[in-house]
């Protein structure tokens, strides 16, 4: 590791930037040129000593530095406490990736070649990986990232010499008076004495912020000591009433900054007897924490059970005795997970559905991850699956339970059923799921009932309510639309893997192969034969994607060159070019009025609308800045609805013309998709597929009507994709 050079150590803070105080100056100018610097090495670590201010140098590095791509951060991860895969979710979630697993997380950065800058806060606090997490964060995470030539990392490690990384690095070490002003030092502490300047002069707490704003409060210094800061911590503490000592203890045991209200009432659960505390008044402002390893040593200390049950105490339950969760302190729902040493607080924790609705996603984890804990059988693998999607979760319960409902369907069916209730108020909550079975010793064979298959590809046949699956070797197997379960097989000779179905009446399928080729399959067993549609000639490229409307007699193919062509009966009507990238997903639909809509998604992140014979909408119907995977139109009982699944894991579902959207992240990948008349929608990937009810009503939406101010009439508002969409039908 290298430290910069005392010439790179210039006074000011950085050009447009607000100032820091403290003297802090020097640091932050370092770290923007290290930013900045088009030779820097790609880690930056700040270290130095607890209190030393490093994560206010870095909270003010990432709110400040959006204006100039150099220093935009584009993700901050809070790592104290968290378990590796917990850091894992956070980063992904943060940058919005889909990203479940290490070798997922950097099998995306390995192609998504976008400059990136990521800050980890608190790094060295950050707890071990266990069962669950199964790597290390520095050697198997942070490392193999700083190898990719557009990712930088500024990283919070506690004392540098104990830092685990062993590549090259710009080090600002906090401890190391070069990084602060010294003149700009005693200034700031100047000003911060209640009656005046302070009694005890700069040099004794120099270069720490928080030994001065002690210090500052102090009528005397310090004897004189071999170790000073920890001599004025001593004066300090003697200077605390008793109340406020215990007081303290009990922040000492607190997870990170809280409020006083908090503060006050884990304390007063603690010792009752303590009705009046004024010690938030010998730390300034809150929110609070002990910030010194040196207070916290002289602190009478709660042992980490008493904290817990005085959290579990501030928990309302109902007439029943059950917990109500929901009602909890916020501080209590975050980080009681955290404050559960013992197996069997943990145990009592876990066993809880309304504490894994409304706790900590990353606690839990954390939970899990401790070896020999005896956790609920399979609520590991759950978590696994819905631990990413919850990070995006808000605090809603439904949406939270709608989530932890759908992962346990098929792994914890009575959690499932205690989650049920709360989850209907979702707009999508899953009435089944399927899930790969992982074959052991002790398992035995999976069971075929349950499990369909590994699904590139689906599609359902209106006509027929017949809902067809395709795995990679592509055998087509028709699934019961109530349960997911196989309930019989579509002959296929065609001995390719199949990407892509659509139906096209009477029992026939169009295939396409991984190969480009679209292929039909024929009832009743009948071999395939080449299919009628010119879909590949010397102007084309290979079909990248189909779909169709059996009732309409349409096919709709899209190819890598950006192509959309729709046939009528098997022969070509109309072809236009969407864009200059893939097509990855196509869809049609015949309408009421005899028309055609042609709905489909480019690799750019675009859906386009298309009615041929008219030229496709300039508008897209919605652009995303990740790439489409699957789409699919259907008529509803709402009208046409469009639902899309994307690369970064989340699934829309749209009204049209503009009616309205949902939104929602699923428990597993969604690589292909079917949605019902009365709004089933099926997603689908290699390990797991799933049948959510979805609520269309929720679609539709009330236009917007707006009185004119001058003539006082009314006008409907219309956007500009509104307009696109009608013109488009």
């Amino acid at each position: 590791m290298s430290a910069p050079s005392e010439s790179a150590l210039a006074p000011e803070a950085g050009d447009n930037w607000p100032p820091l105080g403290a003297g802090r100056g020097v640091a932050g100018r370092v770290l923007v040129e290290w930013a900045r610097g088009a030779e820097s090495p790609g880690l930056c670590l700040i270290g130095g000593a607890r209190g030393a201010g490093k994560s206010h140098l870095l909270a003010w590095f990432a709110a400040h530095g959006g204006g100039d791509a150099a220093t935009r951060v584009n993700a901050v991860v809070p790592a104290a406490g968290l378990t590796p895969v917990a850091v894992l979710w956070e980063l992904a979630r943060q940058l919005d990736w889909d990203a479940r697993t290490l070798p997922e997380l950097l099998a995306i950065a390995a192609g998504d070649r976008r400059p990136l800058l990521i800050g980890f806060a608190d790094l060295h606090r950050a707890a071990p990986g266990g069962r669950l997490s199964g790597f290390r964060l520095v050697p198997e995470l942070l490392e193999p990232l700083l190898r990719q030539p557009w990712v930088r990392v500024v990283a919070e490690v506690g004392p540098v010499a104990a830092s685990e990384f062993g590549v090259e690095a710009t080090v600002i070490d906090l401890d190391d008076p070069r990084f602060t002003d010294r003149d700009a030092y005693a200034e700031w502490y100047g000003g911060l004495g209640p009656g005046g300047p302070p009694v005890v002069p700069a040099d004794v707490p120099y270069p720490h912020p928080v030994l001065g704003r002690l210090a500052a409060r102090l009528p005397a210094g310090p004897p004189a000591s071999e170790d000073p800061a920890r001599a004025l911590c001593e004066v300090w503490w003697q200077r605390q009433s008793p109340a406020e000592q215990r007081a303290l203890g009990t922040l000492a045991r607190l997870r990170g900054r809280v409020g006083p209200d908090t503060w006050r009432a884990v304390h007063t659960a603690l010792r009752p007897e303590d009705t009046a505390i004024a010690a938030d008044e010998a730390l300034g402002e809150g929110p609070f924490e002990l910030p010194l390893p040196a207070l916290a040593e002289l602190a009478p200390l709660p042992t980490e059970s008493e904290v817990f049950d005085a959290l579990l105490s501030l928990v309302p339950r109902n007439p029943q005795g059950i917990a109500e969760w929901a009602e909890a302190p916020r501080y209590v729902r975050d980080h009681i997970a955290g404050h559960a040493t013992a197996e069997e607080e943990a145990a009592l924790l876990l066993s809880d559905p309304g504490f894994l609705v409304h706790g900590s996603v990353s606690d839990i984890a954390g939970l899990l991850d401790r070896p020999g804990l005896p956790a609920p059988r399979a609520l590991p693998a759950v978590w696994r699956a819905v631990g990413p999607v919850l990070g995006w979760a808000g605090d809603g319960l439904a949406e939270r339970a709608a989530i932890l409902h759908a992962g346990a369907l098929a792994r914890v069916p009575r959690l499932a059923g205690l989650l049920a209730p709360a989850a209907d108020g979702h707009p999508f909550r899953a009435r089944w799921s399927r899930l790969r079975r992982r074959v052991t010793v002790a398992s035995g064979p999976a069971r075929g009932e349950r499990w369909p298959g590994a699904v590139r590809a689906l599609a359902f046949d209106a006509a027929s309510s017949g809902l067809v699956a395709a795995d990679p070797l592509g055998q087509l197997r028709q699934l019961d639309v109530a349960t997911g379960v196989p309930a019989g097989r579509v002959v296929n000779e065609l001995r390719a893997p199949v990407v892509a179905l659509a139906p096209l009446g009477d029992g026939a399928w169009a295939a396409l192969s991984d190969a480009g080729t679209v292929r039909l399959v024929g009832p009743g067993g009948d071999a395939p034969t080449p299919a009628p549609f010119d879909v590949l000639n010397a102007e084309r490229s290979p079909v990248s994607c189909l779909g169709g409307d059996a009732a309409g007699r349409l096919l709709v193919c899209g190819h890598e060159s950006g192509q959309v062509t729709v046939y009528e009966g098997g022969v070509r009507q109309a072809s236009v070019r969407f864009a200059e990238v893939p097509v990855t997903a196509v869809d049609c639909l015949r309408l009421g009025n005899g028309r055609v809509l042609v709905v489909g998604a480019v690799a750019d992140g675009r859906v386009v609308l298309w009615g041929p014979p008219e030229a496709p909408s300039g508008v897209p119907l919605v652009s995303r800045a990740a790439v489409p995977m699957a789409l699919v139109a259907a008529h509803t009982s709402v009208g046409v609805v469009l639902a899309v699944s994307w690369a970064n894991g989340l699934v829309e579902l749209l009204g049209l013309p503009g009616d309205g959207a949902l939104t929602f992240r699923p428990h597993h990948r969604v690589a292909a998709l079917a949605l019902t008349f009365d709004g089933l929608l099926v997603g689908a990937d290699d390990e797991s597929i799933t049948g959510w009810r979805c609520d269309l009503s929720r679609l539709v939406e009330p236009k917007v009507a707006n009185e004119d101010k001058d003539t006082g009439t009314e006008t409907e508002t219309e956007t500009e994709t509104d307009q696109g969409t009608r013109s488009a039908l």
